[in-house]
C-alpha cells in the first residue's frame, strides 16, 4: 500500500481593492483614474447612460490606471462602473460619477426607451408647478401641470381632443416653472429641453 500524501490547497477568496477611484470633465473629455490593486488582473469599465441613446456601454477593458471618454456631451451627468478582477476570479467593483446634470436629466437625452417613460428634472425653489410640454417628431401631443420635479407618460391620453400614445418615434420635451397660484398661468424661464426616443415594440410570441 502506498503512503497517504496530505496536499493543502491554498484558496484566494480575496477580492483586490480598489483605491483612488476619480473622475473628472476636462474640456468635453471624461478623465478615470485609479490606484490597480497588485494583484489584480483586469480592469472593466461601464459607463451609464450609454453610448448612442444605450442604457449603458461597456467603454474599457484592460490593466492601466486610466482612461479617456471622448464620448460625454456637455449637460450630461455620468456614472462609471469599475470593476477589478484577480486571477482566482475574485472581482471587486466601484462607482464614480462626472460631469454636470442637465436640468432635464431623465430620460438621459437622446436616450432609446420604451414606454411608459418617467420624465425627471430640477427642481425649482419657488416653483409652485410646472408645465410640461411633450412634442412627437415636431407636434406637440400633451401638455401637463404637475406639482412635482416629475411626470410619469403612461398609457394614452387625451389632447385637443385626440387620443395620443407613445408611439414609436422621436420626441422633444420642454419644462416651465410655474410661479404663483396656477391659475394665474404665470412661468418662469425655460428650464430646459430634452430629447428621447421611443422604439418600437417586439412583437409577442
Amino acid at each position: 500500500m502506498s503512503t497517504p500524501v496530505t496536499v493543502t490547497i491554498r484558496y484566494d477568496a480575496t477580492p483586490p481593492r480598489l483605491r483612488g477611484l476619480t473622475a473628472r470633465v476636462i474640456r468635453g473629455v471624461a478623465r478615470v483614474g485609479w490606484q490597480k490593486p497588485s494583484d489584480a488582473v483586469g480592469v472593466r469599465i461601464e459607463r451609464i447612460p450609454g453610448v448612442n441613446g444605450a442604457e449603458r456601454t461597456h467603454v474599457y477593458s484592460g490593466t492601466g490606471e486610466r482612461f479617456l471618454d471622448r464620448t460625454v456631451p456637455q449637460g450630461v451627468r455620468y456614472r462609471y462602473e469599475v470593476s477589478v478582477s484577480d486571477a482566482a476570479g475574485n472581482v471587486s467593483e466601484a462607482a464614480v460619477a462626472a460631469g454636470a446634470q442637465a436640468a432635464l436629466y431623465a430620460p438621459a437625452p437622446r436616450a432609446v426607451v420604451r414606454a411608459p417613460v418617467s420624465l425627471r428634472w430640477l427642481a425649482v425653489r419657488k416653483a409652485r408647478y410646472y408645465n410640461v410640454q411633450l412634442h412627437r417628431n415636431g407636434v406637440k401631443i400633451l401638455s401637463a401641470w404637475p406639482r412635482g420635479a416629475r411626470l410619469r407618460v403612461v398609457g394614452s391620453w387625451r389632447y385637443l381632443g385626440r387620443r395620443q400614445s407613445l408611439l414609436p418615434g422621436t420626441y422633444s420635451w420642454y419644462v416651465w416653472p410655474g410661479l404663483g397660484a396656477p391659475e394665474l398661468r404665470r412661468y418662469g424661464r425655460l428650464l430646459g429641453t430634452s430629447r428621447f426616443r421611443v422604439k418600437r415594440q417586439a412583437p409577442s410570441r
